[in-house]
């Protein structure tokens, strides 16, 4: 199992924009793409961010798509693979 997590950290304001994005556009093409789930987060305050993590069966050819550039400050993705079960 391949997990892909991208992370951004929401221009001022704009937080609620970035929820709808994160789940209606970015979620939704990684679904499409053949994702075994897709989840999103998000963390308000002082430094709001949102979160979307996807897994997938084998490596993905898809990568997540680029927002708005006045929708986030910055975001950044990582891919993990799965270490299995602990013994």
């Amino acid at each position: 199992m391949i997990a892909r997590m991208w992370e951004a950290r929401v221009a001022p304001g704009r937080l609620a924009d970035a929820e709808h994005w994160v789940t209606e556009v970015l979620l939704r093409s990684a679904l499409d793409a053949g994702a075994a789930g897709a989840e999103a987060f998000r963390a308000d305050g002082e430094d709001p961010r949102v979160v979307a993590i996807t897994r997938w069966a084998s490596e993905p050819a898809w990568t997540e798509p680029a927002p708005d550039d006045a929708l986030v400050v910055r975001a950044h993705a990582w891919r993990f693979e799965e270490l299995g079960p602990a013994q």
